[in-house]
């Protein structure tokens, strides 16, 4: 009995094993600038699991009115699925099924065999030039055309949450400190030449 309960848990642990071992994109937290178009979001996958093809959905908030949704936000202007990705030397080519501005809609299949779901998938890129601030979902799975995934084998994603799965418009964290510390500068230099023609007015009536 002991040992009929054991080979029925080695094979049950065997056939979880793949799915713990699965194929997992993390989407993760960026900070962006405002008002910048031409910034650049790169997905990863992990897990090494042989694939033969990509669907890659991609949403800013709720999609935006041109997929029916109410929020505006940062656009995705771009997705490279080929550029230093898993797919780069096996492919047959993107194809784009049909993205609006905050939903992007990409697939890709392998030219021949196989690829290991392990590295770059994708760069997206995001343009804010018309925002100045806010925080929006960045979803790779609950998307209006469904979950990302590679055909048949699907992914386990994590997005959507408030520590998961975000771009927030951050100001560029140098600029208000280089144009503090220049006008300090000036100050100082402006206040030691006021003092040095003081200084000189007074020696003519020594």
């Amino acid at each position: 009995m002991k040992r009929f309960f054991a080979v029925t848990c080695i094979l049950a642990m065997a056939l979880i094993a793949p799915i713990v071992r699965g194929a997992v994109i993390v989407v993760g937290t960026h900070n962006l600038l405002p008002k910048t178009a031409g910034q650049v979001i790169q997905i990863f996958v992990t897990g090494g699991n042989p694939v033969a093809g990509l669907d890659f959905n991609a949403q800013v908030a709720d999609g935006g009115p041109e997929a029916g949704g109410t929020m505006v936000a940062p656009a995705i202007t771009k997705v490279d699925l080929i550029t230093g990705t898993i797919f780069q030397t096996n492919n047959t080519g993107p194809q784009d099924p049909g993205s609006v501005p905050q939903l992007a809609i990409r697939t890709i299949t392998v030219a021949h065999d196989t690829v290991p779901a392990e590295g770059l998938i994708a760069t997206v890129t995001i343009d804010t030039t018309d925002f100045l601030a806010g925080t929006w979902t960045f979803a790779l799975g609950n998307t209006l055309n469904g979950p990302t995934d590679f055909g048949t084998t699907p992914a386990t994603i994590t997005d959507g949450t408030i520590t998961d799965g975000t771009i927030t418009i951050v100001p560029e964290p140098l600029a208000g400190s280089w144009v503090a510390m220049a006008a300090l500068t000036l100050m100082r230099r402006t206040r030691r030449g006021v003092k040095r023609n003081r200084h000189s007015a007074f020696d003519k009536f020594r």
